[in-house]
């Protein structure tokens, strides 16, 4: 496995994450300065991924046929412009707008997951995959602490056009530093498009399938949990968008120790399918223990339990698409993973957001916990050792 590669991909998806995270704590108080009520703001976040879930696949099989790092490349530039326009906006029709244009250049963490798998070997592809969730991690500490802090005095737009600032150290990162990955010759092959048949058939798909259904129901869950926790956490402990922040940047360093620092051994040890099933359990419970929470030693208590599930899940479900997937399959198959989350995120947005307000803080919760321990039980069968059918040439890819 060679080192400079990851490091390049590692500093730009640690970049990336950083500039998303700095606008996560701040959105729902953004919005609400502009009118928005709760349920608009689900709808603000969904368009978001309405537009991640149609085109991540697209960017994702195009970076399969053209290049990792000219994908990379476009997927930067939009995160940049629409940052900008969503600091400037002046209305709640133009911060729609700047989510949009955000989502439909969004596919860059599946494109950054597809580089690891063309330059690691199915052994170490487990490690390679926790790099890019440590990078994540890591910019998910110290995003949402910088938005929060940025903000602290009620100014929304500085910690965007900051975010914008960032997104584009990224794109110079990896103009720069980044080399394309070898490809085989079957990427050059892929000229067919995504469409919507696609991936119906890749929900139903032999060696993914159950995959992806394990990766819709915990999405759903962990979104609800992203979407409600400021407006939650401001009712329920008095939190504003700077204490938001450092609780999201708390979560953020346990997931990054997980997954820098034990996912590697851990998935050695036990393998990629008995973590899953560990992870769902551990998140599932902490889901449905945050909805009856009253101090703050409760919210770091719950915090590390989930940012533990959290952790253990997400490297260890993409490790296994893309072990399952053949070698041209790499990046429609993680563009499709990648898809599931963003369903999930216009799907969750909405119905949390309405059960906050018709039917208690804890309701979202509750459900997301009961739909992620539904997950652990249908993760049970990735334990058992996979058959050649299942891994078919991925396995020597």
């Amino acid at each position: 496995m060679r080192r400079s590669p990851l490091l390049a991909i590692f500093l730009v998806a640690f970049v990336g994450m950083l500039s998303y995270g700095i606008i996560i704590p701040i959105t729902p108080f953004y919005a609400q300065s502009f009118g928005a009520s709760d349920f608009t703001i689900g709808l603000l976040i969904g368009s978001y991924a309405l537009m991640q879930f149609i085109f991540a696949p697209i960017l994702g099989r195009l970076s399969d046929r053209f290049g990792r790092r000219p994908l990379l490349l476009v997927s930067l530039a939009g995160t940049v412009g629409s940052l900008i326009l969503f600091g400037f906006a002046n209305s709640l029709v133009l911060l729609f707008v700047g989510r949009i244009l955000d989502g439909i250049t969004g596919g860059n963490i599946s494109i950054a997951q597809a580089y690891v798998s063309d330059v690691t070997t199915p052994e170490n592809r487990a490690r390679g995959m926790g790099m890019i969730g440590a990078a994540l991690g890591l910019g998910f500490i110290v995003g949402p602490a910088i938005g929060g802090f940025l903000s602290r005095n009620g100014n929304y737009q500085l910690p965007i056009f900051v975010a914008a600032g960032i997104a584009t150290l990224s794109f110079v990162l990896t103009a720069f530093l980044l080399p394309e990955p070898p490809r085989t010759t079957e990427y050059a092959r892929q000229a067919r498009t995504f469409d919507i048949f696609r991936l119906v058939r890749a929900f139903a798909h032999p060696r993914i399938g159950r995959l992806l259904q394990v990766t819709l129901l915990v999405a759903l869950a962990f979104t609800a949990f992203e979407t409600t926790f400021a407006l939650f956490a401001a009712r329920r402990l008095g939190y504003g968008s700077m204490s938001t922040g450092y609780a999201l940047a708390y979560i953020g360093i346990v997931v990054a120790l997980v997954q820098g620092g034990l996912i590697r051994r851990l998935a050695k040890k036990f393998g990629e399918g008995l973590l899953i099933v560990a992870g769902a359990l551990l998140l599932g419970l902490s889901l449905l223990l945050l909805g009856f929470i009253q101090t703050t030693l409760e919210l770091v208590l719950v915090g590390m339990l989930l940012a533990a599930g959290e952790g253990v899940l997400t490297p260890s479900l993409s490790s296994l698409v893309s072990r399952r997937s053949l070698p041209s399959e790499q990046g429609e198959h993680l563009g499709l993973y990648q898809s599931m989350g963003s369903f999930a995120r216009i799907i969750a947005p909405l119905s949390a957001t309405w059960l906050l307000q018709r039917a208690g803080l804890a309701v979202p919760y509750m459900i997301g916990g009961g739909l992620v321990l539904l997950a652990s039980v249908l993760a049970v069968q990735f334990i058992r050792p996979e058959t050649s059918e299942e891994l078919g040439v991925a396995a020597s890819g």
